[in-house]
């Protein structure tokens, strides 16, 4: 069950987040493991894991996703 609050929370770190990097963004899958941090994240298809996200013009991204679940 998501939550009207996540709901706005979502929304407003996706606000931080570079507009041109969202408006590329069709998808978004996460797999989360047992202490609620993601381990993999994928973005149109494309699977991201901690050794490459960084590395990706999607790491902030990654961490907003994140520091969010921690909120849940």
């Amino acid at each position: 069950m998501v939550f009207v609050s996540s709901i706005l929370t979502l929304q407003q770190i996706l606000n931080k987040i570079n507009s041109k990097i969202m408006n590329k963004v069709n998808t978004i899958t996460i797999k989360i493991d047992e202490d609620n941090d993601i381990y993999e994240m994928k973005v149109n298809n494309k699977v991201y894991t901690l050794d490459n996200v960084y590395e990706s013009e999607y790491s902030e991204l990654f961490d907003e996703l994140n520091m969010l679940i921690e909120l849940l």
